[in-house]
């Protein structure tokens, strides 16, 4: 795989029919690697800000607001999410079985157009995650700050 023309995206242009493999298990492991990173970095921020946050809450005797209130509930369920993402990406076979259905029609020494096997609906998965995990650490951690920093300094 050293020698493959890269295009755009992380995937390169033509493939040659016996690097599939490998080819496929970067990509499951790459995608694997930004949901269980973009996770890690949710429980962290969890463990290490939340905590703070509710405690300054108590000690200016301000209500929280309904998100600080439902957080690790997001949290659980967003972990949920990615181990679900990153099982499937990495232990399943299905992404093999596909592609492997795929490249069936081309000779070995063939070259193949990597548009042609990759399905990008994965990415696409991954990217709405990460933006849902984006989002909700601005409405959960960054907006409650925020908000109590306005209030502190009236």
């Amino acid at each position: 795989m050293k020698d493959m023309l890269y295009g755009g995206m992380f995937w390169p242009y033509y493939i040659k029919k016996a690097d599939v493999k490998d080819l496929i298990h970067a990509r499951k492991l790459n995608l694997a690697l930004i949901t269980g990173a973009t996770s890690l970095v949710i429980v962290v921020l969890h463990l290490v800000v939340f905590p703070k946050l509710v405690k300054l809450y108590a000690d200016y005797s301000l209500t929280k607001p309904i998100i600080i209130e439902i957080e690790p509930y997001i949290v659980g369920a967003l972990v949920l999410i990615s181990i679900a993402l990153i099982y499937y990406f990495y232990f399943t076979d299905y992404i093999d079985k596909q592609i492997n259905g795929k490249i069936v029609k081309y000779k070995d020494d063939e070259m193949i157009k990597t548009s042609e096997i990759l399905d990008r609906k994965q990415e696409v998965g991954v990217f709405i995650f990460l933006l849902l995990a984006v989002c909700f650490l601005i409405f959960s951690l960054i907006q409650p700050i925020y908000n109590l920093t306005n209030t502190i300094s009236r």
